[in-house]
């Protein structure tokens, strides 16, 4: 259920009853709320539907996240009393809400808790369980024959810890994974109740109940995950500014020791108490150890072919790779504007093109990024501050750079780019410099030098 999640779209019907329920002074928090009651709605629905066919009693129902809300704007989700969210290790991030249901599920366990510790992970090997099969990957484990004739690295067993269902049914929290290590990710390792976190962290806060809102004049961190052709794009220049707009805490190679049994909003560091040390040392060697069997296979890069499929088929990405009589329809038919968007495609994927592309982007949206901040908010402004905001400048139109005999309203990377900050009318002003250029019947040249970009 792709819900809560950004983006926070929600029919307006929705949004009244959360005005109704509450006074909101967060825009993105009430589209929360209203976001929330769909789902819970369409969740009563789908129930309804199984009762009224009679196949309620059989059902087992599993309602669980994948990871803790976003703090970051305009996410706006809150692990209150737990530090951080999304994209981080902080339990805020990683201990999430979960339940299970269904008529299936026996009536000794309902309206009961289970505090186990397990993984999203272990629902695969819960359910090979109920079913009565064995969760074992019989494919990789006849291929690690071969890998080990060859003297190859082996494939790793299924990532489900067994015995987790019998616990939950029999309440026996200490059969689950218990202190057996989770591998939280490459910079942390839980061995229940010690958890030991490691290098930069974004979104190192604690929120308070009612969050994000706009009594303070607090904004939101930054959201740090963006990518613009096909690399990392930072909304601030240095590495010290990116890390504040992130709320980032580093913790470094040593790391940061907790007792999340004890401690489970994170505000004790044991990693310097004498009487854990032995405890930090040993899940030091723990995560080195487990980050060795990390799976991280090149995965591929971005290929203009990919695009090109996308046209041929309505717009629509598919296979794209000896597709030799794959698809049962005809490619739709080649007109003017499919031709300039294939061209266009072409010319953007240049290496030199890409490059200047991403350049120029990160410096607009650095420049933007005051104003990003501001909208992403939301928070209304009061009505005598309205006119006191400062307005984007126009986006500047640099002199003409030179692309062959062509002239071009694109700004030098590094230069008059840092002034860029409506980026839709930047990109608009390219493509439509693109199109005349390749409309005018010239080829664009095979690796256009940077310097006449």
């Amino acid at each position: 259920f792709h819900l809560v999640h950004t983006p926070l779209l929600i029919p307006k019907s929705y949004i009244k009853r959360a005005e109704a329920r509450a006074d909101f002074d967060n825009e993105h928090r009430k589209k929360y709320s209203a976001m929330t009651e769909y789902m819970d709605e369409a969740v009563g629905e789908f129930v309804a539907a199984l009762k009224a066919r009679g196949e309620w009693e059989n059902t087992l129902l599993v309602f669980l996240a994948d990871n803790g809300g976003p703090t970051y704007a305009p996410g706006s989700g809150n692990n209150h009393p737990l530090k951080g969210g999304k994209y981080s290790d902080w339990e805020g991030g990683v201990r999430v809400n979960a339940f299970v249901s269904g008529g299936y599920l026996p009536k000794r366990r309902r309206g009961t808790t289970f505090a186990g510790v397990m993984s999203g992970a272990d629902w695969y090997g819960i359910f090979c369980d109920i079913a009565g099969v064995s969760p074992e990957d019989e494919r990789a484990a006849k291929a690690n024959k071969w890998l080990e004739e060859r003297d190859l690295p082996l494939l790793p067993p299924v990532d489900a810890y067994p015995g987790i269902w019998d616990a939950i049914l029999t309440g026996d929290e200490s059969r689950a994974r218990g202190s057996s290590p989770l591998h939280l990710s490459d910079h942390t390792v839980l061995a229940y109740p010690f958890k030991l976190v490691t290098g930069r962290q974004a979104f190192s806060s604690w929120t308070g109940p009612s969050y994000p809102n706009c009594s303070s004049g607090a904004t939101q961190p930054t959201f740090e995950d963006f990518v613009l052709m096909g690399h990392h794009a930072r909304f601030v220049k240095d590495d010290e500014a990116t890390a504040e707009s992130i709320w980032a805490e580093d913790c470094g190679d040593r790391g940061c020791l907790f007792n999340v049994e004890a401690d489970p909003n994170e505000h004790v560091d044991l990693s310097e108490d004498p009487e854990h040390q032995e405890t930090l040392e040993k899940l030091q060697t723990t995560l080195a150890e487990l980050n060795k069997g990390l799976f991280l296979p090149f995965r591929g890069g971005m290929v203009v072919e990919a695009c090109h499929a996308a046209l041929d088929n309505g717009g629509f990405y598919g296979p794209f790779v000896d597709t030799e009589g794959f698809y049962t329809h005809p490619p739709t038919e080649e007109d003017e504007e499919k031709l300039l968007a294939r061209q266009e495609l072409n010319f953007m994927n240049q290496p030199a093109v890409s490059s200047w592309a991403h350049e120029a982007g990160e410096a607009a949206l650095q420049a933007a990024f005051p104003f990003l901040t501001a909208a992403f908010e939301g928070c209304e402004k009061p009505a005598d501050a309205t006119n006191s905001q400062p307005s984007p400048p126009s986006p500047i139109i640099p002199p003409e750079v030179h692309l062959g005999p062509v002239s071009m309203e694109m700004a030098r990377a590094g230069t008059l780019a840092e002034e860029f900050t409506n980026v839709e009318t930047i990109r608009a002003e390219i493509a439509q410099s693109v199109k005349g250029y390749l409309l005018g019947g010239r080829s664009v040249p095979a690796e256009p030098k940077k310097d006449e970009l």
